[in-house]
């Protein structure tokens, strides 16, 4: 599954915010940049030249290069930033040592599962619930089954019979 798939996906499944941006995100750390208002410094290969006030585009993840972002669309409450409403990063596709993840849908699922449902705090409750609503959810299959009309319980008991044109 690529990003434009998990991108849309996610949308489906968590809708989207008041300005029609999707509540979450998967993004390329190394392509994402944010306006912040502020002092800056100003260099010439490495020579400082001066300092600048202003509102200037910053890499975003300049402490994670080339690496998958999941990002999360929240309000803002940042004098610097331009937006009030924006993305902020939820997980990022690498390991303990910083080593890169590929992008898969199933961190993602499990991280959003456990953001949403917050009691579950192992991996064994998280296993213990994924069997709990699968047994709900085969109980309500076999419940509907059983539930049918008077004339379907009939023909499955072999109190009724077709007959043949």
């Amino acid at each position: 599954m690529d990003s434009f798939d998990i991108n849309t996906k996610l949308a489906n499944l968590f809708g989207r915010g008041p300005d029609n941006r999707p509540n979450f995100r998967v993004v390329w750390s190394t392509s994402q940049i944010e306006k912040r208002k502020g002092e800056v410094d100003i260099y010439y290969n490495e020579i400082f030249v001066r300092k600048e006030w202003g509102i200037h585009e910053l890499p975003k993840y300049s402490m994670c290069k080339d690496r998958w972002v999941l990002e999360r669309l929240i309000p803002l409450n940042n004098p610097e930033l331009t937006e009030f409403i924006g993305y902020e990063p939820l997980f990022v596709f690498q390991d303990k040592d910083a080593n890169y993840l590929p992008l898969a849908w199933r961190p993602i699922e499990v991280l959003l599962h456990s953001l949403f449902h917050p009691d579950i705090k192992s991996k064994s409750d998280y296993i213990d619930n994924e069997n709990k609503l699968k047994q709900e959810e085969e109980d309500e299959i076999f419940e509907e089954l059983n539930n049918t009309s008077p004339l379907a319980t009939a023909l499955k008991e072999g109190s009724a019979v077709t007959v043949g044109s």
